[in-house]
């Protein structure tokens, strides 16, 4: 004798970018179509999920002859194939990086920390900045070509002044 029922769809979330989904709810009663209710309803499924690659954090000093420091690089979702991050010092005399550094459908949430070295110079220049310029790539295209932070990076000298006293000698 009921004219109307209410029930919910639990949806299971994830982490995975998607295109939304469509759902299909077919009701299985021989009085549906003689009240005039559709047999099947379809609903959509919307993906909740954006990607993104998050540096933490985006600015590091470092002093010569030999220092370091690290930021990690992780993802806001889970991808479906290996993101690629390629790393580019934007003054090799100043600073070093690796290559490159892979971050993988399992390794996504804790990402990978990537640590950035001082080059040492004999050069007296003061601080210096250096930038590691980053770069994504991925057979996922949610993470093809996605956009990262670039970290700025401080190089402190070593070097100071050095003073050279040469004998004065007077020729008679």
């Amino acid at each position: 004798g009921q004219t109307a029922v209410t029930f919910t769809v639990a949806i299971t979330d994830d982490t995975v970018v998607e295109n939304d989904e469509a759902l299909t709810l077919t009701l299985q009663t021989p009085i549906a179509a003689q009240l005039g209710v559709p047999a099947a309803v379809v609903l959509t499924i919307t993906d909740d999920d954006s990607p993104g690659v998050i540096v933490s954090p985006t600015s590091l000093t470092l002093a010569e002859p030999d220092g370091s420091a690290s930021f990690n690089l992780h993802l806001a979702t889970q991808p479906t194939a290996i993101v690629t991050i390629e790393l580019v010092s934007s003054d090799v005399s100043e600073c070093s990086v690796p290559a490159s550094v892979d971050i993988t459908p399992e390794t996504w949430q804790t990402g990978v920390t990537v640590t950035v070295s001082a080059v040492d110079d004999d050069l007296e220049d003061g601080s210096q900045p250096c930038t590691i310029r980053t770069t994504a790539t991925s057979s996922d295209p949610a993470y093809a070509g996605i956009a990262v932070d670039d970290v700025a990076v401080t190089v402190t000298d070593d070097d100071g002044l050095v003073y050279v006293y040469l004998p004065v000698i007077q020729r008679e």
